[in-house]
């Protein structure tokens, strides 16, 4: 009988040992959970890295990656880093493309899709349009945006000598790529670079505005893709085709770049594209 008491009084102590392990788990994944949120909050985003050597093939799992918080600002400016948002509900069918070794940071081209709009197939620029990529701010984006969309493109600029003020760039340009992603099925909020579409005797100029006559990056809005309504259409017979540089910003473009005097883009800037 005092053997039994003496198994059973061990086995209730094992038990509390395993809750108490189990709670101390618990405990310290929640404060993991809560430290991240801080790090996030304060101005850092979570991205991939991978805890075990990969092969080609070889799928994502919440095994062999794990989501490690970065400067925000900095991973902005490496385009292609892969978020742990953008794959953590397709973890087991996300495959790497090539070998991948442990402790790297996980990047498009290791899934094979590759970095900003290298994917973009030169038959997807039409005939007598150029595909050009704008460095976009989208801190404050309102909206999704995803290739094929049409956007309006907006700067902050200084017209006839007034302090700088956003403006009205060109309106309703096809997107062809979103950062990385060329899918139009994929919608992202979080992107420096947007690839578009545009005529090419309107490159220069608009080459010139984004580069040198903007303060600090341009911005987006997104259109209905029902709404045709330009002020400054490209060709009025069909404006669903977009716009061309608004008349205000293309008068300023007759004058030097404010305080640098510089001389403008021309069709040589270009390669002699044909």
């Amino acid at each position: 009988m005092a053997q039994a008491d003496t198994q059973q009084f061990g086995n209730r102590r094992l038990l509390a040992v395993a809750v108490g392990l189990g709670l101390l788990f618990v405990g310290l994944y929640m404060l993991q959970e809560a430290l991240e949120a801080r790090r996030i909050s304060e101005g850092q985003t979570l991205i991939v890295r991978l805890r075990t050597d990969l092969e080609p093939e070889q799928a994502l799992t919440a095994q062999n990656v794990e989501a490690v918080a970065m400067d925000a600002g900095l991973a902005r400016n490496i385009p292609s880093l892969v978020r742990w948002d953008e794959i953590e509900d397709t973890l087991g069918s996300q495959r790497v493309q090539r070998r991948v070794l442990k402790n790297e940071l996980l990047l498009w081209s290791h899934l094979g899709k590759g970095e900003l709009a290298g994917q973009l197939k030169s038959e997807e620029v039409e005939s007598g349009w150029r595909q050009i990529t704008l460095n976009v701010e989208t801190e404050d984006a309102g909206a999704l945006v995803s290739p094929g969309d049409r956007v309006d493109v907006l700067g902050a600029l200084s017209l006839d000598g007034t302090p700088p003020r956003m403006q009205l760039i060109i309106e309703g340009v096809k997107v062809l790529a979103v950062g990385s992603v060329t899918d139009p099925d994929e919608r992202r909020r979080d992107f420096r670079t947007l690839s578009v579409m545009v005529p090419r005797d309107v490159v220069p100029d608009l080459m010139e505005v984004v580069h040198r006559r903007v303060v600090g990056r341009v911005k987006v809005a997104l259109r209905n893709p029902a709404d045709y309504q330009l002020l400054y259409p490209y060709d009025t017979r069909s404006p669903q085709r977009g716009g061309r540089i608004a008349d205000p910003v293309r008068t300023a473009l007759t004058q030097p770049a404010p305080a640098l005097g510089a001389p403008r883009f021309d069709d040589d800037d270009l390669g002699g594209l044909p």
